[in-house]
């Protein structure tokens, strides 16, 4: 009945330390999915791991909700080590639900994925654009102190006249 170990000393991994608290019903789902039965505390520390940002009575509250819509079933088992236990398992509806879930999410994995890519390669492109503008700059230096000057301020007034600021051809 014990998912995983994990530790909450090392956190959650770090490509994932921000996901929105929105995503805790699917996270439970999908770890009911995975073990089968666990308890409360349990499903906490297991989706702490897979690195969403929630407190324990947010668990206990989605448990709860997700009880009432008949996604999952709970029952009371003595525990070796201290009080009873509630333990839950995914009723028919949550196995459904929890199927849902993960192609929600993959779905959610895969417009991030795209936006993402998208970002990467307009920076990509920038930087080949700022790239080529420098080597052109470092050739019209090589080229000569003649060169550089008229490529750099090509906007001088025509011969014997000045410009506002005073600069003459």
């Amino acid at each position: 009945m014990t998912t995983e170990p994990n530790s909450l000393a090392e956190g959650p991994p770090e490509s994932t330390a921000l996901l929105p608290r929105s995503f805790l019903r699917s996270f439970l789902l999908l770890a009911l999915d995975r073990v089968g039965r666990s308890y409360g505390y349990e499903l906490f520390e297991t989706v702490q791991a897979q690195g969403l940002i929630t407190d324990l009575a947010g668990v206990y509250r989605a448990l709860r909700s997700m009880q009432r819509h008949g996604l999952v079933t709970s029952v009371w088992e003595p525990s070796a080590s201290g009080p009873d236990r509630r333990v839950y398992a995914l009723s028919d509806e949550g196995r459904r639900a929890a199927a849902g879930a993960a192609r929600e999410l993959q779905g959610v994995r895969d417009a991030l994925s795209t936006a993402l890519s998208r970002r990467d390669a307009d920076a990509r492109q920038a930087a080949s654009v700022s790239g080529s503008a420098a080597n052109e700059a470092l050739q019209l230096m090589s080229r000569g102190d003649a060169e550089v000057k008229t490529a750099v301020r090509p906007a001088l007034p025509p011969e014997g006249m000045s410009d506002v600021q005073g600069r003459s051809a």
